[in-house]
This record gives C-alpha cells, sequence and structure tokens, in this order.
C-alpha cells in the first residue's frame, strides 16, 4: 500500500443538516398549502389540474428530504469513511465495499454546473455488500442516464469533491479527476 494510503473519515455537519430540514420542511407544508388552496378554490381548465399536481409533487419532494435530513441527523458514526479495507457511505451500504468490488470510480461535471463523485460496483453484488434499497433504485437511474450507480453524496457532511479524490486515488483510479 502506498504511503499516502490512509483512512479519511468524513463527519456530518449537523448545521448544515438542519438547515435543509427547516428548507425542506417549508418546502414540504408549501406545497401542501398550495394543494389544498387549489382543490378548494373555483378554479376551471387546466390550472386547476396542473398547479394541484405540481404542488402535490413538491410536498412529496419536501417530504423525502425531511426524511433524509431526520435519518441522517439520528445516525451515529461518520458520514463517509474511506481506507484500504474500502469505501464506506453509512447512506449506501451497511458495510464498507471493498475496492475489488468498485469497477471504477469517476468525477462527473454537470451540464448546469454540479460535480458529482459517482462508483460503479456490479449489480450481482449488491445484495452480498449489503446496498439498501433507496440507493440501488437511484444507481439504476443513474445508469440509465448514463452515469455511475452510486454518488457519494455530499449534502450535510464535511466531504468536497477533492477531499473525496484525494482519499481514493492511493486505492483505485479516478475518472476525469
Amino acid at each position: 500500500m502506498p504511503a499516502a494510503a490512509r483512512t479519511v473519515i468524513f463527519h456530518r455537519r449537523r448545521y448544515a443538516l438542519y438547515a435543509h430540514l427547516v428548507f425542506w420542511s417549508a418546502e414540504a407544508a408549501f406545497g401542501a398549502a398550495m394543494a389544498v388552496a387549489f382543490a378548494l378554490g373555483q378554479f376551471e381548465g387546466a390550472v386547476a389540474y396542473v398547479i394541484p399536481v405540481l404542488a402535490i409533487f413538491l410536498s412529496a419532494l419536501g417530504l423525502v428530504y425531511v426524511r433524509y435530513c431526520i435519518r441522517e441527523l439520528r445516525a451515529e458514526g461518520p458520514a463517509i469513511v474511506i481506507g484500504p479495507e474500502g469505501l464506506h457511505d453509512r447512506r449506501i451500504s451497511t458495510k464498507p465495499i471493498p475496492w475489488p468490488d468498485i469497477v471504477r470510480v469517476e468525477v462527473i461535471r454537470h451540464a448546469r454546473g454540479g460535480v458529482s463523485v459517482m462508483f460503479e460496483i456490479e449489480p450481482d453484488r449488491e445484495t452480498r455488500l449489503g446496498i439498501s434499497g433507496g440507493p440501488r433504485f437511484k444507481s439504476r437511474v443513474s445508469r440509465a442516464l448514463g452515469f455511475a450507480g452510486y454518488d457519494l453524496i455530499r449534502v450535510g457532511n464535511d466531504a468536497s469533491v477533492e477531499g473525496l479524490v484525494a482519499a481514493i486515488q492511493p486505492f483505485k483510479p479516478v475518472r476525469n479527476a
């Protein structure tokens, strides 16, 4: 193992999670209020159908992220650990994913300016590696869009793209770094 190969721990930023919790709670409440207002109002035509559907979507999206924030605030231990035994993002798997099981790691630069660090494993290994249902579903969507399957989520922790790449490179090459 190279001298630079060491375990790197990325911790949760509770204040960031609380800020996200407040924002997404407001989003869910606003969406629900809009849906109720339009359901009780005297609107006709497409507006009477389109706005409530969009409002329900906003509310549902808010609730998904509220659930995520609450789960992260209750979680114990670090958010992401990268070391000789593998990559362990507790939001993705119950145990570290060994480096031989990771097919590739890449940095994705999105058209609208976002940057993600994503990795791919063989789908037939997901159960053995302790990957839960939500991340598996998201990985299928990512693959369908042409990306690697799993995104190392940086929301609510102190990980940066540069920090993740620097921690991973001693163990696995990172494409587009």
